[in-house]
């Protein structure tokens, strides 16, 4: 299949991905700072978290990049490569995270389960997965356009169980934030919700809309403003706080 050969496309979707992941990995990065100033782990973990959320569309922010300096397609090895190899992680870290937040009171055994297999089940998708692109990449999916992958079946099962598994657990994160007494805890809630809700309906107009400008540039506003909205969730800068007149 010929790749678009349409430059206002491509730059602006490459150029608007590429300020998607930039922002998520400065934010991320702000959380792990932060680690060393209030010593709270749970900021190393969420950070990451959210930096690797991201890696999907690694790819497409340095096929960006590379086609600014030479007018090319990314290598498929390369792409491919960035946007399935750094997911595995998420498994262990945000469960931890919302063990450790929300289900506090519950049994450790019952959740040391649940993470296990979260684990395991990451761990077996990693493997495979490097098994089948060092064997033939090609075998993991076929490249339509400059953003467009058309993944196989088990690359589509792996992203899709994992977007439903952080969507589902963030939406219980948010939530039991919101039932607190406390009006931080509460406001952090209402942006971690809103981070969550933002981030699914950016990425499914993302999958529903792959060839239309406009919708490619609405998911990808959104999905600066869910990483903003998820930063401000779990850190509450000042500002946010002086806004709501929260001492």
């Amino acid at each position: 299949m010929t790749f678009s050969t349409d430059p206002v496309l491509i730059i602006l979707q490459g150029a608007l991905t590429w300020i998607f992941t930039a922002i998520s990995g400065v934010l991320g990065g702000l959380m792990l700072y932060k680690y060393y100033k209030y010593r709270d782990k749970q900021l190393i973990l969420v950070g990451m978290t959210w930096m690797l959320i991201t890696s999907p569309w690694w790819g497409d922010a340095l096929t960006f990049i590379y086609y600014m300096f030479t007018t090319n397609v990314l290598p498929n090895e390369t792409y491919f490569f960035l946007a399935n190899a750094f997911i595995a992680p998420i498994f262990y870290m945000w469960p931890k995270t919302v063990s450790e937040l929300v289900f506090v009171d519950q049994k450790q055994k019952l959740k040391k389960i649940i993470r296990n297999i979260l684990v395991l089940w990451a761990i077996i998708f990693e493997i495979v997965f490097l098994i089948i692109f060092f064997y033939d990449y090609r075998l993991l999916g076929r490249r339509i356009d400059y953003y467009i992958v058309d993944w196989n079946w088990y690359v589509n099962t792996y992203l899709l169980s994992g977007s439903v598994f952080l969507v589902i657990t963030g939406m219980v994160f948010s939530y039991t934030a919101i039932k607190s007494e406390k009006l931080h805890i509460k406001l952090k809630g209402w942006f971690l919700l809103g981070a969550f809700v933002v981030f699914t309906l950016a990425t499914f107009l993302e999958i529903l809309f792959t060839d239309v400008l406009a919708v490619i540039i609405i998911a990808r506003i959104l999905g600066i403003t869910s990483a903003i909205c998820f930063y401000i969730g779990f850190v509450l800068p000042k500002f946010v706080k002086k806004i709501f007149k929260i001492v």
